[in-house]
Order: structure tokens, then C-alpha cells, then sequence
């Protein structure tokens, strides 16, 4: 092509807007999610589950016989106490030696309520005057009653020493508490600490006091107790069960 001719050529495109990429079509628009109000948690429900975990006897018998050492043959009852409360479920604790389960070395009242993000809360409570008077209440209709006798204001809340589980699967459950905020004095301790996992084979406890500087000074050092579900003890066929009103015992 003649020189000139190309310079009028590219004359005629000086000024001329470059060639823009085509706009899109505009696509649907974004939906607003909203809350799924189907993720709430049904606190019923959660509730239920975790109380039957929790709920029965317990023996670390099989740790103890493959871990002598490290581990004691211990008993562990959980019964539910005032069914009629609405706040709730609240359930009378207590621990024992295999070869003494009518004297527990340990007895509390734990309240469970399940928390706005589905996690099982357990307040503990230390029970007023002499708790052996509470000892076998889940055998015994005559303690049992003494317990019903009872209201939480008669309790004594330990502060600083609720668990809470957070629930990992299908009956599974896991947690413990929370910082240092536990009090402990026992074996020169600064506080406690405790996990816990539930499920339906039973249940994994550490108990564990720390002093001021976080060294542990009693509980078990070699991972929890590991508490295996065995049949609950009969129940008392015949015992007088103080009535209420004051009234002379009957046999129930």
C-alpha cells in the first residue's frame, strides 16, 4: 500500500473511542438470607438427652482392675430430684468406694439447664448440715424424701465451679469448666478443674486441684476415671416413710 494512503488510514481513526468489552446481562439478584430459625436449639429436647446420660450408676471397676495404681474402684450415682420443678432438671450426686457405697466421700446437687447456644450448664451445689443424712437417697425412700423435703434455697451454690457441655454428636456430649475460678483448699490446691464426656456407655471424669502456680496437687494423674453404666441397686422394699404434715410414718 502507497505510504499516503496509510496515513490517511490511521488519520481516520485518530479520536475514535476504543472498542469496550460488552456489559453483561444483569444476573438475579441476591436473596436476603434470613434466620434460620430451624438452627435454634430445642432446649427440651437437648435437655432430655443429656439428663439420660447423666441419669443412673456408674463403677470405674474395669479402669481399676487394668489400672490398679492409678485408679480406684469407685461407685457413682446420679438421681433426678424434684421431677416437678420447671427451671430445669436437677439431680442429687454422690461418690463412694466400691467397699463402702453407704458412706460417700463426695455428695453434691447438680442443676442442668441448657444454655441460648445448646450447651448443657451444671451448677453444683453443696448440701446443708451433715449430707451422709442424704446417703443412699437413691435406694432409700426414707432419704429420698428427706431430699424432696429440700428447696434450692437450701443449697449452697460453689461458685465458679459449673460445668458445661457442648454437645459433639448424637449423644455425646463434652466439657468441663471454666479457668480458675473453681476455689479449692484440699491438699494445699489454689482451685479445680473437671472434664467430662457423656455418652451412652457411661462417663470419662477428671477432677484435678492445681495450686497458685497451676501444678496439680490431687486427682488422678493419668487421664480421668473412666466410669462404665452398670444396673442401678435395687431399691429399699420396705421402709417408713415420714409424712409431710408431721403424721406417723407409713410403709410405701
Amino acid at each position: 500500500m502507497c505510504p499516503v494512503l496509510i496515513l490517511l488510514v490511521l488519520a481516520s481513526f485518530e479520536g475514535q473511542p476504543l472498542a469496550q468489552p460488552p456489559t453483561p446481562a444483569p444476573g438475579p439478584r441476591e436473596a436476603i438470607s434470613e434466620p434460620d430459625k430451624s438452627a435454634r436449639p430445642d432446649k427440651e429436647a437437648l435437655l432430655k438427652e443429656i439428663s439420660s446420660l447423666l441419669t443412673g450408676t456408674f463403677s470405674s471397676a474395669e479402669q481399676h482392675v487394668k489400672d490398679p495404681e492409678h485408679y480406684l474402684d469407685i461407685r457413682l450415682r446420679m438421681v433426678r430430684i424434684w421431677a416437678d420443678r420447671t427451671d430445669g432438671v436437677w439431680l442429687y450426686v454422690e461418690q463412694a468406694a466400691a467397699t463402702n457405697t453407704d458412706k460417700p466421700y463426695r455428695q453434691r446437687v447438680y442443676h442442668v439447664t441448657i444454655t441460648a447456644d445448646g450447651k448443657a450448664r451444671s451448677e453444683v451445689y453443696q448440701l446443708p448440715g451433715d449430707p451422709l443424712v442424704y446417703a443412699g437417697a437413691g435406694e432409700s425412700k426414707v432419704k429420698a424424701a428427706l431430699l424432696e423435703a429440700l428447696r434450692p434455697h437450701d443449697l449452697v451454690l460453689k461458685e465458679g465451679c459449673a460445668v458445661e457441655l457442648a454437645r459433639i454428636s448424637t449423644r455425646v456430649w463434652e466439657g468441663g469448666t471454666t479457668g480458675k475460678a473453681c476455689a479449692s483448699e484440699r491438699g494445699g490446691a489454689a482451685y479445680a478443674t473437671a472434664s467430662v464426656l457423656a455418652d451412652d456407655s457411661g462417663l470419662v471424669t477428671w477432677d484435678r486441684g492445681m495450686d497458685k502456680d497451676g501444678k496439680q496437687v490431687w486427682g488422678a494423674t493419668e487421664g480421668g476415671y473412666r466410669f462404665k453404666r452398670i444396673p442401678d441397686p435395687p431399691r429399699a422394699s420396705s421402709e417408713s416413710v415420714p409424712d409431710p404434715a408431721g403424721r406417723p410414718p407409713t410403709s410405701k
